[in-house]
């Protein structure tokens, strides 16, 4: 049975974070070459037959009809909702590439960007996969998608589906679970409003001191670059080792981040600013082990907010808690909740007005920390998956990210950032001292 919406009483309707999330894929595309969208990249060794991997990708995509429709209102009420497209002969966005004379996925790196940075073929078209044949070594399965479809979690969860639709296309319990309905959510109201009273009184905090960010700049056909480093199984022992003992268990993303807060430290100070303040947006995923597949498609990510003054004289443990100590508070105040509920205020509100409000410089930039993703297999289509990692867009401004995913044992760390953002040096600067930074006892 295919995994749809069933009939027009039985809508996805947005939460406040799909229409927030939509805000942003509208400013994106007046502001970049391309939308609100990211890319994983599957490295496998040996090759595969791309033959077969492209026919069984294209069947795999057939149950999932949800993947071709785009974002309406309601006519009677005004809330936002997913419409599957009517017409049947959507096609698969699908190519296969041989690439000789590269097998490393930093060598392929040019291409990887062409792929994120061009837009979707129209406005149903939301996913998107390429398969690419280096050196007949190896093969690397991109899927650029949608953030407005999925988020990462949601998008490792459906290659994770295709991975098992690949061993066996006879398992229709793959396709169990998945809810692709949501309520209208029209109630509550005192609810979110007394939510979106304590969000707006901590922004109003936050604005009172300012922050520093990077001049996002402009340019509409202007892409995001892109600089990845992995590290070795042992290197990555020694990290978790080294989060646990400074950070305390499972707080990889506060040892994490402080890498990061040193490394734009050492960015800043090179512009004259020796201690500069930093406003960052944590994206979390909070999801229950049982809501994993059901909360597969749209956005279910939690948000938390950092404001952080680093200076030459700030030391990782001091860093570290503080980073703890707001993420405790945030906790404590259930602000990640709050910011949830009062983000339904936000689904009235056209998609221009809201993108012309969320086109400021509201951060320094954003930060994510997946400790382990649902596509955690080593294997694929009978050969060996070496590699997982991300390369998302990031909405402009701040136009900058940082992005650490685990996967097989290694630990992968990206940079985001809109072309012209950052030089060839300083990016060669924040890799330097973020990765000094987390390889240090």
């Amino acid at each position: 049975m295919a995994a749809q919406i069933s009939s027009p009483q039985n809508k996805y309707y947005l939460s406040g974070i799909d229409w927030v999330i939509s805000a942003f894929d509208y400013t994106m595309k007046k502001t970049t070459s391309s939308g609100n969208a990211s890319q994983i990249v599957v490295e496998m060794d040996p090759a595969v037959d791309s033959e077969r991997l492209e026919s069984t990708i294209i069947e795999f995509t057939k149950y999932f009809p949800v993947l071709f429709g785009t974002v309406v209102r309601n006519m009677y009420n005004l809330a936002p909702y997913w419409r599957v497209a009517r017409n049947g002969n959507n096609r698969l966005n699908i190519e296969t590439h041989s690439m000789n004379g590269h097998s490393s996925a930093n060598g392929l790196m040019p291409f990887f960007e062409k792929s994120i940075n061009t837009p979707f073929r129209d406005k149903n078209e939301h996913l998107a996969f390429r398969i690419i044949q280096a050196d007949s070594k190896k093969t690397y399965l991109t899927m650029i998608f949608d953030h407005r479809l999925l988020d990462a979690h949601g998008a490792e969860t459906l290659l994770d589906l295709l991975r098992r639709f690949v061993h066996d296309n006879s398992d229709r319990s793959i396709f169990h679970d998945i809810r692709l309905t949501a309520p209208l959510a029209m109630s509550s109201w005192k609810k979110r409003l007394h939510a979106g009273r304590n969000i707006n009184r901590k922004f109003i905090a936050w604005s009172r001191t300012a922050f520093d960010s990077l001049s996002s700049g402009s340019g509409k056909n202007v892409g995001f670059r892109f600089n990845v480093n992995t590290f070795d199984a042992e290197e990555t022992k020694a990290i978790y080792r080294n989060a646990e003992n400074e950070a305390g268990y499972l707080m990889g993303m506060a040892y994490l981040l402080a890498a990061v807060l040193q490394g734009m430290q050492n960015l800043f100070k090179t512009k004259g600013v020796d201690s500069p303040r930093f406003l960052i947006g944590i994206s979390v995923d909070m999801r229950k082990t049982g809501e994993k597949k059901q909360k597969l498609f749209f956005n279910h990510w939690s948000y938390m907010f950092f404001q952080i003054q680093v200076d030459a004289a700030s030391t990782r443990k001091e860093l570290i808690h503080a980073i703890k100590q707001q993420m405790y508070d945030q906790v404590k105040t259930n602000f990640s909740g709050d910011f949830a509920e009062s983000s339904f205020l936000f689904r009235f509100v056209p998609l221009r007005v809201l993108g012309k409000w969320l086109n400021k410089e509201l951060l320094s930039f954003v930060f994510s920390f997946m400790s382990k993703g649902p596509f955690v297999s080593s294997e694929f289509m009978g050969t060996n998956v070496t590699n997982l990692f991300h390369l998302p867009r990031v909405p402009v401004p701040p136009g900058l990210g940082f992005f650490f995913n685990y996967f097989n044992g290694r630990l992968n760390f990206v940079i985001s950032y809109r072309e012209g953002l950052l030089r060839n040096d300083e990016i060669a600067l924040l890799e330097r001292v973020i990765q000094e930074q987390i390889r240090t006892r």
